[in-house]
């Protein structure tokens, strides 16, 4: 991979870090401590996911997606991501895709969010599951840990 595509790789990614890893302010909560609670859903902090730079293809997420995550990749910006854990996690991707759901129990779906509407637009598959094929265009953000 040339050097600058690893430079904007990587600006992506600590893009995506620090919006999934920043405080997460509640009404009345001055302090911003990451991990708050916001109108009842957790969202997911930079701890709870894991950068996956090397990924390029579906068998590489397949084999770099452990047990317990939910793992996602985007082709525009050329680098995939792991989170273990319930809550929401916003999505990094525009376009084409794909993501594996190994998360574990009986929570173990992913309900995805309409980037316009806010609205639930699709909802994994129980786990294990996967789609080679998705588009991240119109999910705004991810609900981790559905029934």
């Amino acid at each position: 991979m040339p050097f600058t595509r690893h430079l904007a790789v990587l600006a992506a990614a600590v893009g995506t870090l620090v919006a999934l890893g920043g405080p997460a302010m509640a009404a009345g909560d001055q302090d911003g401590t990451e991990g708050t609670r916001v109108t009842g859903v957790h969202i997911l902090s930079a701890a709870d996911a894991t950068l996956l730079p090397d990924v390029h293809s579906p068998e590489q997420l397949a084999a770099s997606c452990p047990a317990d995550h939910f793992c996602g990749y985007g082709d525009a910006e050329g680098y995939g991501k792991a989170w273990k854990g319930c809550g929401r996690a916003d999505n990094p991707w525009r376009g084409t895709g794909w993501w594996i759901n190994n998360l574990p129990g009986t929570r173990d779906r992913v309900a995805m969010f309409d980037r316009r509407t806010g609205k639930k637009s699709y909802v994994t598959p129980h786990s294990p599951s996967r789609d080679l094929t998705g588009d991240w265009t119109n999910v705004k953000f991810m609900q981790l840990c559905v029934a």
